[in-house]
């Protein structure tokens, strides 16, 4: 924390704190109490600059176009339900990623803020060690989840969340060891902690993610060697990307159809058909608001229950435009990533980047998953840093 002035610090502190989940104190979540302290410390901070670059000032126009685009829904979509706890939760994660944004202006800022990420992930590993061998829980859980076994939840309320949690933090590891160039045994540790709770989660869509990511690691790994051009694996990546998310929008029954017939089992079908038929019916719901959205969180108003894939609920409460800008942030990432002069950066950003769309594939809502906010926005950062343009982010920006 040296040299680190009060909204960087306030900013960590922040980032930890969201590993609490929706832990409120007096009925106020906590992670509205401290992106309120981090906004004070920004507005208090008079010395602090910012320096935007025109990959940067998109995701800003993005973000602010999103929560505008949202509030405007709140206000005139009554043809459907809306709900106030949507927008301060989407405001929430906006604002974190924000933050990131003008925060971060070197790849150690990168690292000093996935250090707060390794403290939350250290912290729920208690109380997830307290879950498995000792069945105790400090938040409600549902008896459902328990009836045969004890599943770690830490913070998260289900054993999905926390699953998608977990593969975020290896993530971020990951991005983090190629910043110092190293692995570390505590790196190692974590990560080993890590993928024994996941295995102890049984959340499947969270397990298939993680393998898919060491897979595409090695994938990418021998493209690099044996085409030397960056270009081929760059369009690979694309490929990857969106080729199944189009599919999924497209001929979601079909794309849920394979990835049934690949990880499911007859404990599973019913849960499966189920989750199909949510997926039904929020694109139903997509087509029914004119591509335009319903408005945030509004989908589980709606249905009864969330859309249980985080692309499909982009599309479904906020529309087609938001949806767009989101691809467009995407492949701004994989084009700064290709321009990079690092192999590594190149091949642990491609190989995130399609693993994180499997792992949309979450229980809960994208809005109370806020870890999935930080790792796109550090991806996106770290890419245009992977630029090796860090002595322009120095020079023009200081605290």
């Amino acid at each position: 924390m040296k040299n680190r002035n009060f909204f960087e610090i306030s900013l960590f502190l922040l980032i930890i704190t969201l590993t609490l989940g929706e832990t409120s104190i007096f009925d106020i979540k906590l992670s509205w109490i401290f992106s309120v302290l981090a906004i004070i410390a920004l507005l208090g901070s008079p010395k602090f600059r910012i320096y935007l670059d025109k990959d940067k000032t998109y995701l800003l126009a993005f973000l602010l176009f999103w929560a505008t685009y949202s509030f405007l829904l709140f206000l005139f979509r009554v043809d459907y339900p809306q709900s106030i706890e949507g927008i301060f939760s989407l405001l929430v994660n906006i604002v974190v990623v924000l933050f990131l944004l003008i925060a971060i202006k070197d790849k150690q800022q990168v690292s000093f803020y996935i250090k707060a990420i390794r403290i939350g992930l250290i912290i729920t590993f208690y109380f997830a060690f307290q879950n498995v061998y000792l069945g105790s829980y400090v938040i409600d859980i549902d008896p459902d989840l328990i009836r045969y076994r004890n599943v770690p939840v830490a913070f998260f309320g289900n054993p999905n969340d926390y699953a998608t949690f977990l593969v975020i933090c290896i993530f971020s590891i990951f991005v983090d060891s190629v910043i110092k160039r190293k692995i570390t045994f505590s790196d190692i540790l974590l990560i080993i902690t890590s993928i024994f709770f996941l295995s102890q989660s049984g959340s499947r869509s969270s397990i298939v993610a993680l393998l898919f990511f060491i897979l595409m690691l090695v994938f990418y790994w021998i493209l690099e060697r044996m085409t030397k051009k960056s270009n081929f694996s760059y369009h690979t990546a694309i490929l990857i990307t969106m080729i199944p998310t189009i599919f999924l929008i497209l001929f979601p029954e079909l794309f849920f159809n394979i990835i049934t017939a690949i990880i499911s089992n007859e404990q599973n079908i019913i849960s499966d058909i189920y989750r199909l038929s949510i997926i039904k019916s929020s694109i139903a719901l997509f087509l029914q608001s004119g591509l335009l959205g319903v408005g945030a969180l509004n989908s589980t108003l709606v249905l009864g229950i969330n859309p249980h894939n985080m692309i499909i609920e982009i599309l479904t409460d906020y529309g087609i435009f938001i949806y767009l800008g989101y691809l467009i942030a995407t492949y701004i990432i994989l084009t700064n990533a290709k321009e990079g002069s690092n192999s590594s950066s190149k091949i642990v950003i491609y190989s995130i980047i399609p693993s994180y769309f499997i792992l949309s594939n979450a229980s809960s809502s994208m809005l109370r998953i806020r870890y999935s906010w930080i790792l796109f926005a550090i991806i996106y950062i770290y890419a245009i840093l992977s630029k090796n343009r860090e002595r322009d982010f120095k020079k023009n920006g200081s605290n």
